[in-house]
C-alpha cells in the first residue's frame, strides 16, 4: 500500500520544504517496516501542514498495517475529503473496507478509483478480490482479467485469478495462472503456496509438500516463519537420543491431523515435545510418542531440533499410499467419558453429533470467505430432525451457538430436538469424551471432524465444492482417516443436495 505520490497542494495548502522532508523520511521508515518511526515523521509533518492529504492517508496506511481499521478508515477518509479524486486513496480505502467486511462499499470505492483511472490494475484486482469474497466468481474473474490486461506482468492479479479458478473447480487452469505469476515473480510465496494446495488436492504429494514449505514465507497468509534457537529438522538429521520440538502453526484441525507423526519420530529413537494450542493440551497429553505437551506461549523445555507439524509429511516423504495412522490414534479420558455417559443417561436411540460452523477468522479476509463457504445454516439440518436419532450439538463459538438459540426461540421444531451441552465443553478433552458417547458425528470441515476421525469414531464430513486440499478430489473416503465418509457439494453453495443425501443415508443407518 505504501506508494509515493508527488507532493503538492492539498486542500488549498502547500506544505513547506521541511514538512515534505519529514514525509519523505517517514516514507523511508515506512518502506522498511518501521511503523512507529514512520508515524512520528508523518505526525510531525502534519503539525507543519495539517491539511496535507498525502500525509494524512499515509497515517491511515500505518493504522491499516496495525489492524486498527477504524482509525485507518478515518484518516484515509479525511484525505479523500481534501482530495476526493485521488484513485490511490480510494483504492486504499477499499482495502480497509474489505477488511472490515464492508464488501459493497469496498467495491464502490474501487470502482470510483477505476472511473478516475481506467487502467488502474491494482484497483481492478482488489475489486475482484472483494467480488470473489461476495461469491461473484464470474465477475471477479473479469476484474482480474482487466487487471492483467492493464498490467500483463502483475503477478498478484495472476495469482488472484488462479484462486478464483481454483474455487470454481478449474484446477488445471488455476495451476496455469499460478505458474504465470511465478514466471513473473519466482519468489512469490503466496503463489507457490496456492499452487501447492492444488497439487496436493490432485494427489501429487512429492511436489506438493515441497512447494507447501513456501507457506512459511507468505506473510500475507499469517503463517510467517517463527524463530527458534535450535536448528530445524529436515528429515535427514539423525534423531536417536535427540529431543525434537514439534509445533502447531495453523488451525486446531491441522494440529489434530498432523500430530500423528510424533510416533514416527519416537520409533526412530527421538524424544518428542509437542507445542500446541491451549485447547488441545489435555487431549494430546496422551498421544503416543510424546513425552511432553506444552501450550503455545509457555516456556519451552530444552530441545535439539524443531519442526512445524505441517512440514512433517515432507520430512517423511509422505505419499497418498504411505499416510501414517489412518485409524484411531487419539483416546478420550475414561473418567470424562464415564461422566458424560452418566449425564446423558441410558441410550434409547442412535446418538448423532452435529457441527455446522467452523471458527471465525475476522482478521483474515481470504480465510473469512472460505469459512463462510464451508459453514451451513443450521436450518439446513431440519431434514434430520424427524429421523429416529438423538441429536447433539458439538458446536462451539458464540455465533453458531446463538444461531441454535435463535432457532429454538423461533419455535423451529428441529432446533428443539438438538441437545445442547456446549457450556460443558471447556476444551477438546471434553469434546472427545462426549464424542465417545455418540455413535456418529456429522460435521462441516472443521476441527471436530478431525477429532472424531482421530478417535476412530464414524464421521460424515459435509464438504464444500472448493474442497480443502487434504480431502483430495472425487473421493467419498479419506486416506487420512479410515472412519470418515465425505459428502461433497455438487456445485458451489448447494448444501440442500448434500443434506438430502445425508438424511437419506442417516435414515437407513439409524435402522
Amino acid at each position: 500500500m505504501v506508494r509515493k505520490k508527488k507532493a503538492g497542494p492539498a486542500g488549498g495548502s502547500k506544505p513547506s520544504a521541511s514538512a515534505l522532508a519529514l514525509v519523505q523520511q517517514g516514507l523511508n521508515f515506512h518502506q522498511q517496516g518501521q511503523l512507529d518511526l514512520a508515524q512520528d515523521c508523518y505526525e510531525s509533518a502534519l503539525r507543519e501542514a495539517p491539511r496535507h492529504a498525502e500525509t494524512i492517508q499515509l497515517l491511515g496506511i500505518v493504522h491499516y498495517q496495525r489492524k486498527d481499521l477504524p482509525r485507518a478508515a478515518e484518516f484515509i477518509g479525511q484525505a479523500l475529503a481534501l482530495e476526493p479524486d485521488q484513485p490511490v486513496y480510494l483504492c486504499n480505502l477499499g482495502l480497509v473496507l474489505r477488511e472490515q467486511g464492508q464488501l459493497g462499499r469496498a467495491i464502490e470505492s474501487y470502482e470510483r478509483a477505476i472511473a478516475l483511472r481506467p487502467g488502474y490494475a491494482l484497483a481492478h484486482s482488489n475489486r475482484g478480490a472483494a467480488l470473489q469474497e461476495q461469491g461473484q466468481l464470474d465477475e471477479a474473474m473479469v476484474s482480474y482479467a482487466n487487471a492483467i490486461r492493464s498490467a500483463p506482468n502483475f503477478s498478484e492479479a495472476h495469482c488472484n485469478l488462479g484462486a478464483a479458478l481454483q474455487e470454481a473447480g478449474q484446477l488445471h487452469a488455476a495451476l496455469a495462472s499460478y505458474e504465470r505469476a511465478l514466471q513473473i515473480d519466482p519468489g512469490y510465496a503466496r503463489a507457490h503456496t496456492f499452487k501447492a494446495s492444488v497439487l496436493l488436492r490432485l494427489g501429487d504429494y512429492p511436489e506438493g509438500w515441497a512447494l507447501y514449505e513456501w507457506r512459511l514465507k507468505a506473510a500475507d497468509l499469517a503463517l510467517a516463519q517463527r524463530h527458534f534457537v535450535r536448528p530445524r529438522w529436515s528429515g535427514v538429521e539423525p534423531v536417536v537420543g535427540k529431543t525434537l520440538l514439534l509445533h502447531a502453526e495453523q488451525g486446531l484441525g491441522d494440529t489434530i491431523q498432523f500430530c500423528r507423526y510424533a510416533k514416527l519420530l519416537t520409533d526412530q529413537g527421538a524424544q518428542v515435545v509437542l507445542q500446541v494450542q491451549p485447547a488441545l493440551q489435555k487431549l494430546l497429553s496422551g498421544l503416543a510418542g510424546v513425552s511432553a505437551v506444552v501450550p503455545q506461549k509457555a516456556p519451552l523445555p530444552s530441545y535439539d531440533y524443531h519442526c512445524p507439524l505441517m512440514s512433517l509429511p515432507l520430512a517423511f516423504k509422505t505419499t497418498v499410499a504411505t499416510i501414517p495412522s489412518p485409524g484411531k490414534y487419539l483416546w478420550a479420558d475414561p473418567t470424562r467419558v464415564a461422566q458424560w455417559g452418566a449425564l446423558l443417561g441410558p441410550k434409547r436411540r442412535p446418538r448423532v453429533g452435529l457441527v455446522w460452523a467452523g471458527g471465525l477468522r475476522p482478521d483474515q479476509a481470504d480465510l473469512r470467505a472460505t469459512n463462510a463457504r464451508r459453514n451451513i445454516a443450521l436450518s439446513e439440518f431440519g431434514l434430520l430432525a424427524d429421523l429416529d436419532c438423538e441429536l447433539f450439538s458439538l458446536q462451539k463459538g458464540p455465533a453458531a451457538e446463538q444461531e441454535l438459540l435463535a432457532l429454538q426461540a423461533s419455535q423451529w421444531s428441529g432446533a428443539s430436538k438438538i441437545a445442547n451441552h456446549s457450556e460443558r465443553l471447556v476444551d477438546f478433552a471434553d469434546t472427545a469424551a462426549l464424542i465417545e458417547n455418540l455413535d456418529l458425528v456429522i460435521s462441516v470441515d472443521t476441527s471436530t471432524a478431525h477429532l472424531t476421525a482421530a478417535l476412530g469414531k464414524p464421521v460424515w464430513l459435509l464438504n464444500r465444492f472448493d474442497s480443502c486440499w487434504r480431502w483430495l478430489r472425487d473421493r467419498n473416503d479419506s486416506p487420512w482417516y479410515e472412519s470418515m465418509r465425505i459428502y461433497r457439494q455438487p456445485e458451489i453453495g448447494n448444501w440442500t443436495a448434500v443434506m438430502t443425501q445425508v438424511a437419506a443415508d442417516l435414515g437407513r443407518w439409524a435402522q
